[in-house]
């Protein structure tokens, strides 16, 4: 990754640039991104609630993780 794009290059500048070969995006304006699956996992943690969580197929999990790092 360093030699591609250079060690000063911003993370989220590499994951666009490995994401736009296979960009189905209709609309071109608007950049296509990865998805994290670990962040959709973080973001369930760490929201305030269940109402919050993106990918509710994560509620338990992040229930769980929350109860053993109290």
């Amino acid at each position: 990754m360093i030699e591609r794009f250079g060690p000063d290059r911003e993370m989220f500048v590499v994951r666009e640039k490995l994401t736009e070969p296979s960009c189905k995006r209709p609309d071109k304006k608007q950049p296509c991104q990865s998805v994290l699956p670990d962040g959709l996992l973080v973001q369930a943690i760490t929201a305030k609630s269940d109402d919050e969580i993106i990918d509710k197929r994560l509620t338990a999990e992040a229930k769980k993780w929350r109860e053993e790092n109290k």
